[in-house]
């Protein structure tokens, strides 16, 4: 699960809290469900504008998909991060 609050360390804290989780699926097809949270209290801080907002996204994900998710995920995070460049790199260039 991966758990993020954007005001952590500030005033804000606790004001947005954003969480995800990939659960197992209970039919045992080797497939998953993604669990996304999203939580916002306080003036203007729920999407919309509104006050306050709880926004749940369940989505179920195939063995097949998640794999190519995960792949997608392992070659485009180090050249988003810009650390393709770094390794990539030969002396001669």
């Amino acid at each position: 699960a991966f758990f993020h609050d954007p005001g952590m360390g500030t005033s804000r804290q606790g004001v947005t809290n954003k969480t995800l989780k990939a659960e197992p699926m209970p039919d045992g097809s080797g497939g998953i469900f993604l669990n996304f949270f999203l939580v916002s209290a306080g003036a203007g801080g729920a999407p919309g504008g509104g006050s306050n907002g709880k926004i749940s996204m369940n989505i179920a994900v195939s063995f097949a998909e998640f794999a190519m998710l995960r792949a997608l995920a392992q070659y485009l995070s180090p050249r988003l991060m810009g650390f393709a460049e770094v390794f990539e790199w030969s002396p001669g260039d």
